[in-house]
This record gives C-alpha cells, structure tokens and sequence, in this order.
C-alpha cells in the first residue's frame, strides 16, 4: 500500500520544486498573480453589482420578476480584470515608467496621464474590453465589434470622466507595486458603469416587452364572453 502512493508523493514533490523554481526565476510572478486576483474579484463584483441594480430597476418597470444573474457575464468581467487589467496593463505601466522614469513629478505623471489618455484608452483598453468579454459571453468577432461601435463613444467619455484625475494621483503617490491594487479599486467604479451602459441598452426593450404582455393579456380577456358586460 505505500508503494501505491509513492507516484503520489512524487508528482507533489516535484510539483513543490517545479513552484520553488519559479519563485526564483520569476520572483515577480507570485505578487502580479496576487493582484491580479484581486483586480478580477474587484471586476467582477462589479458587473454583478450592476445587474441586481438593473434587475431591481427592470422589475420596478415591468412588474414582475427579472431573469435571474448572468453568470457568464460575470465570468467574462472576471477574467479580463485578471488576464488584461492584472497583467497586459501592468505590464504597459511598467514600459511607461521604463520611458519616462518613476519620479513622482507633475511633469512625469501627466506624460504618462496623456500617453494613457490619448493611446492606451480609445486605442487598447476599449476594444480589448469589449471584444474580450463579448467572445467570452458566446457572441461571434461580428457581434462583439458591433457592441463595441455601438459603445465606443459614451464608454470613451467615462473613461476620460473617470481616469486622468485618477491616474494622476496614482502616478504622484502610490509604488508600482501597490499601483494596481488602487487602480483596481477605481476601476470598480468604471467596471459598473461599462456594465450599467451595456445592461441600459436591454432595459428598454425588457420594459417594452413586458408592456406588450400586459397589452396582450388585456386584449385577451376583453375577447371572453361576457368581458364587455364586466367593462
């Protein structure tokens, strides 16, 4: 019997070593996942937290119950605060200190607020965001840079209202290595309200959906035999 778990022991041993040699060629490797985990939790609650608004909102107007969390949609929020917000955009943060240097000045920062502004925003992290989550939420590459073009503009303008202030302070007082924590707890902010455009878009159409229903079922009982002495 100890010989069968032998194979085990061994898989788990050099799993550890496999890990240990990680530590040291890529001491970096353990803190940007940590972050990143924290970033993807942040994203995702946010998402989550728009819906039951929008679900509130939804049954307010049509009177009855909404359709239950989308959970897909969750998941894709989750994993773009993970793959691109814990690591692509770290890392593009981390080239931005490498070109302008990481002195805490009003004339670094606001290069590195512009560059962010004026390329990372309209160029990167708008497309990136939709066309991810919209392939990881079932929609084919057409659909999903429909819903970009369809949003691009007022997202562009939230971003603009949200994150060169931001980014600024970001920039002037807080380490790299806390950087993406704070940013991630501004992005909650700015991942609810990507989330509240998109669900406003299907808000309009569940409430007229619902008053079509109610229509129908009034036309449906003026039709019964009687209906027009109850009236």
């Amino acid at each position: 019997a100890r010989c069968l778990k032998l194979p085990g022991a061994m898989s788990m041993l050099r799993a550890a070593m496999s890990r240990a040699a990680l530590r040291r060629s890529a001491p970096w490797f353990g803190p940007w996942v940590r972050t990143a985990m924290q970033s993807a939790t942040i994203a995702g609650s946010a998402d989550f937290m728009a819906q039951q608004l929008q679900r509130s909102r939804l049954s307010a107007v049509a009177d009855e119950a909404s359709s239950g969390t989308e959970w897909r949609r969750v998941a894709s929020f989750w994993t773009f605060g993970f793959l691109y917000s814990g690591f692509i955009l770290r890392a593009m943060y981390c080239r931005l200190d490498s070109a302008f240097g990481m002195a805490m000045t009003m004339a670094t920062c606001s290069k590195k607020v512009i560059l962010d502004s004026i390329v990372f925003a309209p160029v990167l992290h708008i497309p990136i965001f939709y066309m991810s989550t919209g392939l990881l939420q079932g929609r084919s590459v057409q659909e999903s840079y429909m819903r970009l073009y369809d949003r691009y503009s007022e997202t562009l303008a939230a971003y603009l209202v949200i994150w060169p202030g931001a980014m600024l302070g970001i920039f002037a007082a807080v380490p790299e290595r806390r950087r993406i924590v704070v940013m991630a707890s501004c992005g909650f902010a700015e991942k609810a309200i990507y989330s509240w455009l998109e669900l406003r878009k299907a808000a309009p159409a569940a409430a007229t959906a619902a008053s079509a229903s109610t229509a129908a079922a009034g036309m449906a009982v003026a039709t019964l035999p009687g209906a027009e002495i109850a009236c």
